[in-house]
């Protein structure tokens, strides 16, 4: 029976295969053709400010001392957080589905003098040893199915040591025209057709953006042992309401 959906998985190994930058951090500026030395430096950049914000935020939001002895990130892509993440820990785990993106991530990190952050594909995540101080996956859920990231967010809550933190980001709600236009992109006949009006290769991958609720993302925290919870909303942002919800186990 052929598949008649977008498979997310295949996708972003298809960014990871062509565009690898662009479809981390999605402007123009890093696209393939337009990726030189100035726009890498800027990309690393921002994922530098970007963490210095995050981990203030655990640590306001929760109000706990943030140790970070063993960390993890749930979808690292090619490095741009995971390095900065990587700089300020003693042991780093990043996790991704693209086994593209986790061998350029190999190599950022060696660049960056980062060669001992541990690098693992996301169908290992069951088998991976729990005891981590902080985890987080920032722009990563909206690209996964919603059922399939529920799941994903309970496994992360249970790598948590007793008192650990995590910081997971969430699409919230979506203008109605896009939430129809990502159901229809899932489909590959329409995606394929929208790339070749706009000029792209028919096979460009779709990147999808799932719509969480809320309620059933920190029920599932509750399941898992998490009895303390802040959100914290982000700005509308291309059409798009986003969260960042922190939690301590």
């Amino acid at each position: 029976m052929p598949v008649l959906r977008q498979d997310p998985s295949q996708q972003w190994e298809s960014f990871g295969r062509e565009d690898p930058y662009f479809g981390v951090c999605s402007d123009a500026q890093f696209r393939r053709e337009a990726l030189g030395e100035d726009a890498r430096a800027r990309f690393f950049a921002s994922g530098d400010r970007q963490m210095d914000d995050l981990l203030a935020d655990a640590k306001s939001v929760i109000d706990a001392d943030l140790a970070l002895n063993r960390v993890l990130e749930y979808g690292c892509g090619v490095g741009r957080l995971l390095i900065p993440l990587g700089r300020r820990a003693k042991r780093a785990v990043g996790v991704d589905v693209s086994p593209s993106m986790l061998a350029e991530a190999r190599r950022n990190c060696e660049e960056f003098g980062m060669a001992g952050i541990e690098l693992i594909a996301s169908d290992d995540l069951a088998s991976l040893e729990g005891g981590f101080d902080f985890i987080c996956s920032i722009a990563v859920l909206q690209h996964v199915p919603r059922r399939t990231g529920e799941q994903i967010i309970g496994r992360l809550v249970d790598l948590l040591r007793p008192g650990g933190v995590g910081a997971i980001n969430v699409v919230l709600a979506a203008e109605k025209w896009l939430v129809w236009f990502n159901a229809i992109m899932k489909w590959p006949l329409a995606h394929k057709t929208l790339n070749i009006v706009r000029g792209r290769r028919w096979s460009y991958p779709h990147m999808q953006m799932n719509v969480y609720d809320l309620n059933r993302v920190i029920l599932i925290l509750r399941d898992h042992g998490i009895h303390e919870v802040r959100v914290k909303l982000g700005p509308p942002f291309g059409g798009f309401e986003f969260c960042t919800i922190f939690f301590r186990l």
